[in-house]
């Protein structure tokens, strides 16, 4: 109890380093909780949504393609043994309009007399459907709520089939927020059956039917059984299977995620291992007393445990309330990106758990070192005057232990970038090698601080020798504070150069790929269903009429399964002056040949999963089978994440039946196009349809592209803030050690402005030898994050130093050195010196 107490008035006595230990664990536990519930979160939304609206069935028989098929096929299935009951049901995505509103919704047409048997539906207003034929519709309540719609009011929806395209349908009943009518926070309209059928796909034809099965069935004994028993080109599958797709898109973003997030964790304990060091370096008075006085080493090694556990604590659990926030926000980012509809937003447990066991036993770990430091210092000298004493030198089993990581860890790290090693590997194997550097940093500090004080000596003199001497004193300190400085500079040139190495991957594939003057479109594709609104067929002919418009492409998106891996078919007219695809080392004019023969076009991605290449053959199962197609290119494509292959539509019809079109290409001639667009506008108003003009595009791309990486650069900035604190936190006891000497050059006639130029030389010294170090490693780590993103793209992102970041991230660090250094320098320069030569 007396030792705690003792520890809670040095807490108050120095709450600057207690705040600063608490934002060191709090920032590494908030870019923990904060990355792990805007990964694993998203996935997790997904698939549980896609459940609640799959209810009780446990397989699902939909058509390669999103196709529909006859619906009597649902009677067959019931006679197969083990199903209880097969629902047919119509799900596609649409465009609802009310009071000028216009919203994107998934449609589901339904059987009254059959769906219930998997889904609940609960009334909150209104009524449930009387037959199929029925001409009303259901609404979520709270999605109802917020668009301001009632029972009884009308609503337009836009369908593909027949004229007008924006079909007239009364609203009859409101569901409660459970079950469907919670799915996708109620973004989902039901219709009855036959009206879903007539409106968008064809009477008597069906696209999903759920399955639920009997009680003890065996769901893949069932699926075998069915699977025998449907025809070509359709497959049974469990209903969450479809989030596939929105997984695959997320994990370029998770990676560069990881990396900012492990760098800002090893910050985070490099700082508490300093700041615990200098806490004690100040305290040694203190212990020594209690040393002597009878407390035994045990019991200072417990008291400094407790106080970092303490620590780790309640920097946890800031770290949790910021990272909370920083998830959401992070979340809501991505969902958005990925989706016109993003899934209600939960907060896993998993996240905080690890937050809860990795932050305070870090803080422990982290109070280990300095705990052992105090106890083999003897009381009698640990009362001496700090200034006469100094660190003991950096044990060599340290060093070498940190050189022998470094080694091991970097050639784990080239390992993984070469595919040796899974490469979820290489973020974490690199981090920990360039934090091992801090070890070897002690050693190297001799050499280093003559190298920068005779670079510097010129303007600093005899202040830069004298602090040049200083950062020597205490070796240990000076390397964990360079350490510091060195680990953001490092995370800044190597996340920074990734960054901006693939925004402009991304720029380079939008120019290759947006050549269009004007796109239409319903909505943008969902990658957790593979659904997209299809747009009415009558506005294709309206478009081609306009006067101005020099061609007119179609887009058809479809989902399938390619070489074991469930994939995008991008089914295209090519019929434009351009192909609009990002090639991967292939002539256009050669590929579209190919293209209009019937060969295919697939993503670097999936041909670096597959292993297949230009020239091989890619099986591809269909509505008439496994059909196998040559490839004849590959493609850049950062739209589906990769997973996707090109087709043109002559060779797609027949294999997938495609009909319908979800986006028109337009080009027009230059002297046009200010009157192709109003023409375009007055469509697009008729159908309630989305009209895009290539700037349009381009400003949307940078809205996407300036979300997604806000984020990261936030963690950068955060990290040289943090680097920031941890410098004028070291400065600071530097100056509280140099007291009397400080006083005593005065004494010997040392000018205030001497004094205030030697402490901020001090600064310089550890800021240029911490900046240089951290921009070699970061060339490093930009070269690894670099290289690692060849799994996710499928194909080598080019790997471009930009001088302007090493310049900014230079300056930056330097000035933030600078001004974190002025008030420890200010205090040095201010000291009373009658009372600075009583400091003992």
């Amino acid at each position: 109890m007396i030792l705690w107490t003792l520890t809670s008035l040095e807490m108050r006595h120095r709450p600057g380093r207690a705040v600063l230990t608490l934002l060191s664990i709090a920032i590494g536990m908030a870019a923990i909780v904060a990355v792990s519930l805007g990964t694993a979160t998203t996935q997790q939304a997904y698939r549980r949504m896609y459940e609640e609206l799959a209810g009780r069935a446990a397989l699902q028989v939909t058509a390669q393609g999103g196709g529909g098929f006859e619906e009597g096929l649902a009677a067959r299935l019931r006679q197969v043994a083990g199903v209880q009951a097969a629902v047919p049901s119509v799900q596609r995505l649409t465009v609802l309009r009310f009071r000028g509103k216009r919203v994107n919704v998934l449609m589901m047409g339904i059987d009254p007399s059959q769906d219930r048997q998997i889904r609940d539906y609960q009334l909150r207003a209104g009524r449930y459907f009387q037959s199929e034929h029925d001409q009303g519709a259901l609404l979520g309540a709270s999605f109802a709520a917020g668009a301001g719609i009632h029972v009884g009011d009308e609503l337009k929806l836009m369908t593909p089939r027949g004229w007008p395209p924006l079909k007239r349908v009364k609203v009859v009943g409101l569901l409660a927020a459970s079950g469907v009518g919670g799915f996708n926070q109620g973004g989902v309209l039901f219709l009855p059956l036959g009206l879903a059928e007539r409106d968008f796909v064809f009477p008597g034809r069906i696209n999903t039917i759920d399955l639920v099965l009997k009680s003890g069935a065996d769901a893949r004994t069932v699926a075998a059984k069915v699977g025998k028993i449907l025809p070509a080109g359709l497959e049974i599958h469990p209903p969450a299977r479809r989030t596939a797709m929105a997984e695959k898109t997320l994990v370029s973003v998770r990676q560069g995620l990881r990396f900012a997030s492990d760098f800002a964790v090893a910050l985070a304990v490099i700082i508490i291992v300093n700041t615990l060091l200098m806490n004690i370096s100040e305290r040694r008075g203190q212990l020594a007393i209690l040393r002597a006085v009878g407390a035994t080493r045990g019991q200072i090694v417990r008291m400094l445990l407790t106080e970092g556990l303490v620590f780790g604590i309640c920097g946890t659990v800031l770290g949790c309330l910021l990272g909370a926030g920083g998830g959401y926000l992070l979340m809501r980012g991505v969902t958005r990106l990925y989706t016109s509809l993003p899934p209600p937003i939960t907060f896993t447990p998993f996240a905080f758990l690890l937050a809860a066991g990795l932050g305070p036993a870090l803080a422990v770990v982290a109070a280990v070192i300095p705990a052992l430091m105090a106890t083999r210092i003897s009381p009698l000298e640990a009362m001496r005057p700090p200034v006469a004493s100094g660190d003991s030198r950096a044990p060599r089993w340290l060093t070498w232990s940190g050189l022998a990581v470094v080694v091991v860890a970097g050639g784990l790290s080239a390992a993984g970038v070469r595919g040796w090693l899974p490469i979820a590997a290489v973020v974490p194997l690199a981090v920990v090698s360039m934090v091992s550097i801090v070890l070897l940093i002690p050693w190297l500090l001799t050499p280093l601080g003559r190298a920068a004080a005779w670079l510097l000596n010129p303007w600093l003199r005899l202040e830069g020798r004298l602090a040049e001497r200083q950062t020597r004193r205490r070796p240990v300190r000076t390397a964990l504070t360079m350490g510091v400085l060195y680990l953001a500079v490092s995370m800044g040139i190597g996340e920074g150069t990734a960054i901006i190495n693939n925004i402009g991957d991304v720029r380079s594939w939008f120019r290759q790929t947006m050549l269009a003057d004007f796109v239409i479109r319903g909505s943008a594709p969902n990658p957790a269903t593979g659904q997209t609104v299809e747009l009415p067929l009558s506005l294709v002919d309206q478009v081609r009429k306009v006067p101005g418009v020099a061609s007119v492409g179609t887009i058809r998106f479809l989902t399938a399964r390619a070489a074991q891996h469930q994939v995008y078919v991008i089914v295209s007219s090519f019929s434009g002056p351009s192909l609009g695809l990002d090639l991967y080392h292939a002539s256009p004019q050669y590929v579209r040949r190919k293209l209009l023969h019937g060969e295919v076009v697939i993503g670097t991605v999936l041909a670096h999963r597959a292993g297949l290449g230009v020239g091989d053959k890619i099986a591809i199962e269909t509505r008439q089978g496994v059909k196998k197609f040559r490839i004849a290119a590959l493609a850049i494509d950062y739209m589906t994440g990769g997973y996707v292959v090109f087709m043109s539509r002559a060779a797609a019809k027949p294999l997938f039946h495609v009909r319908g079109v979800d986006a028109l290409l337009i080009q027009a001639a230059p002297s046009d196009l200010s009157q192709v667009y109003a023409a375009l506008a007055r469509i697009a108003r008729q159908h309630g349809v989305m009209l895009y003009s290539f700037a349009q595009l381009s400003r949307k791309l940078d809205v996407i592209l300036a979300g997604l990486v806000g984020g990261l650069w936030g963690i950068l900035v955060l990290s040289f803030v943090v680097a920031a604190f941890g410098i004028a936190n070291t400065l600071s006891m530097n100056v509280i050690e140099q007291t009397r000497e400080l006083a005593l050059l005065r004494v010997v006639a040392m000018t205030r402005r001497q004094v205030r130029k030697m402490v901020l030389s001090q600064a310089g010294l550890i800021g240029l030898i911490g900046v240089v170090l951290g921009m070699c490693s970061g060339v490093a780590s930009a070269y690894l994050i670099t290289r690692s993103m060849m799994p996710l793209v499928g194909y080598p992102v080019p790997f471009v130093l930009h001088p302007i970041l090493f310049v900014g991230c230079f300056a930056g660090a330097m000035l933030l050195v600078l001004l974190a250094s002025w008030a420890p320098a200010e205090r040095a320069a201010r000291l009373d010196l009658l009372a600075a030569l009583q400091y003992e």
